[in-house]
């Protein structure tokens, strides 16, 4: 479970650090972006979505916590980490 706290802090140590994160969900379509601002995305394209068209109205901590989640990518420029869970990322930004 992530707090919606927990999550903002996350997103603010991305933005800080000029990087974006993107989690995928296993068995679902869409996925977030998270970089200078939390959006949807389609994972067999990449566009960016509407987030209504992607997950309703759900919150972005709503949808980390009811769907599992397949795998997270963290890219820094040229640099690429993945992550399996959202805690593991958590430890290495915060």
């Amino acid at each position: 479970m992530v707090s919606m706290r927990e999550f903002i802090r996350l997103h603010e140590a991305v933005k800080r650090e000029r990087g974006e994160l993107y989690i995928y969900f296993a068995g679902c379509r869409y996925g977030i972006k998270v970089a200078r601002l939390i959006t949807a995305f389609e994972r067999s394209t990449g566009d960016k979505v509407e987030w209504p068209r992607a997950f309703g109205t759900k919150r972005p901590t709503d949808v980390i916590n009811t769907m599992k989640i397949e795998s997270i990518v963290y890219r820094v420029g040229d640099r690429e980490e993945t992550f399996t869970s959202l805690r593991d990322l958590m430890k290495r930004l915060l």
